[in-house]
Formats: structure tokens, sequence, C-alpha cells
């Protein structure tokens, strides 16, 4: 009894080898096939930059700036890599002056899985970039440091060769400063008379809501030859921001109209300065003048 127990035993070790020896077989097959689908990676000598556009490293709070995202084949090889793109490819990190990083809040985006179509040729030294605003940050006053990280990865859907890794960029400085504080630049005007003859001039200012908020009638001298005009000069009209219409009334006789900004005091721009001339010419004794005051 006990010898046909260990016959029987004996007997149904060939089947378990055999589907032993299948099934590494086919782990092996398996394995193989992953290898042949999955792309050859590269390697190579690249450089990630982050720098400011048109140098600026100062803004104002609350205003948004721009920087480039600039990936270099620095190598003597040409290298297959992904193209830039912010949460994909790379991502920038932003700290505050104490070395605390500021929260980003533009959220976090889905992609799918990468295809070739994503690989950027890249000879040597040659580069691509990437411009990124300053908008997923809130910056108040201080100073900042910018960081960006580039990055790929493995488990996509790519078949073509392309550069792995992981690179970090140089740390750019950004300060942020208050906002200037801008005062509105006043409306004014003059009247400027190249007339041999003394005129009336009345001069009335309407808001946009067609209001009157100023009316004044001047006595003007004729003028001393004709470089030599008689001006007068008017007082402040409105420091109110807005858009504004001259009504000018000459002689009770001739009206004119123009129209005029008031807007804040700037080193370029700033309020409409209106000159009006008043001219021997039956058909269009006024004529106005505007100039950036």
């Amino acid at each position: 009894m006990k010898m046909k127990y260990i016959n029987a035993f004996r007997n149904l070790r060939v089947p378990v080898t055999i589907m032993t020896l299948l099934l590494i077989s086919s782990m092996l097959f398996t394995g193989g096939c992953i290898d042949l689908l999955e792309p050859k990676y590269q390697t190579g000598e690249l450089s990630f930059s982050i720098v400011p556009m048109h140098d600026r490293t100062q803004a104002s709070e609350g205003s948004m700036f721009m920087t480039y995202l600039v990936l270099k084949n620095v190598g003597n090889e040409t290298v297959n890599v992904w193209d830039l793109e912010e949460q994909v490819s790379y991502d920038v990190h932003v700290y505050d002056s104490n070395n605390n990083e500021v929260p980003y809040e533009c959220g976090v985006i889905s992609v799918p899985l990468l295809t070739d179509e994503f690989l950027v040729e890249l000879p040597p030294g040659k580069s691509i970039a990437d411009a990124r605003s300053s908008r997923c940050w809130n910056l108040t006053e201080g100073k900042y440091t910018f960081n960006a990280v580039y990055h790929t990865s493995t488990g996509e859907e790519i078949t073509e060769p392309y550069w792995l890794g992981e690179i970090q960029s140089n740390n750019l400085t950004i300060t942020v400063v208050k906002p200037p504080v801008l005062n509105p630049d006043p409306l004014r005007f003059s009247i400027w008379n190249y007339s041999k003859n003394p005129h009336k001039v009345k001069v009335e200012v309407f808001d946009e809501n067609n209001s009157l908020i100023f009316t004044e009638t001047y006595l003007i001298n004729s003028s001393e030859g004709k470089y030599s005009p008689t001006i007068i000069y008017s007082p402040i009209v409105t420091e109110t921001l807005g858009t504004y219409k001259y009504v000018v009334t000459l002689d009770h006789k001739f009206t004119a109209v123009q129209s005029a900004e008031v807007r804040y005091e700037m080193t370029t721009s700033s309020s409409d300065y209106v000159s009006i001339d008043i001219r021997d010419n039956k058909e269009n004794p006024i004529s106005f003048g505007i100039s950036i005051a």
C-alpha cells in the first residue's frame, strides 16, 4: 500500500512540472515583449533656466509680470526632449524672503498620457522656451525667489527615444513694490487772442452727464502783433477723472466744441491741456490746440 501511494504521487509531478515550465516561458515571453515596446532613453547635457522678460526684475503689487523658461542642449548630441508645458514637463516654485513657498493658486490640470507628438528634437546649441506669467501667485510687497524644475518620466505612450531625467533651474529674484500713489492732473485751459480786435469769450465745460461744471466769460484784449498774442490762463476746472466737453462762444456769434480728458498725473501722459485760439478768420475764428500736460 505504501509503494502504490508513492508511485501515484510521483505520477502527479509530470503535469505540475510542465505547467511550471509553461508559466515561466509565458512570463519571459511577455517580459520580452514589454521591453521591446518601451522607448530607449537618451542621455545628454541640458540646461534649464528662468529669466525675466525684458530684464524686468521689479513689479508693482497687484500687477502681473512675465518670465521665460529656457531649455537648452549644451551637449554634443541631438536629443529628443519633452516640449515645455507647465505641470507636464516643468513646475515653477516661488519662495518668499523667509524661504516659505508661496501657494500656487491656479489648481492642478489633468494630463493625458503623452505620445510621440509631445517630443521636440533638440540639436546641440539649440533651445526651446515657454513664457510664464505671475498670475498664479498672490505676491504682496517683498522679495521673491523663482525656481523651476524640468522633468521627464516613464510610463507614457511615447515610443521614440527621449531624454530622461530632471534639471533644476537657476534662482530668479523678483522685487514687488507698492504701486505709486497717483493723483489726477487738473483740467485747465488758456485763451490765445491772435486777433487785431478785442473779444468776449465765453467758456463752458460739461461733464460726461452733460452737467455744467464750469462757466466764465472773458474780455480779452487785442494782440500786439502776429507773434504776440494776448493770453489768459484759466484756474483749475476740475480734478475728477473723466471726459469733458468745452463749449466756447465768441462774441455771442460763433460757437465751437472740443473734448478733453482728465487722467492721472504721469511721467509720459496726463490730462489734456486745451488752448483756445482766436484769429481773424471769418469762417473759423476759433481753433483748439490739445497738449498733454
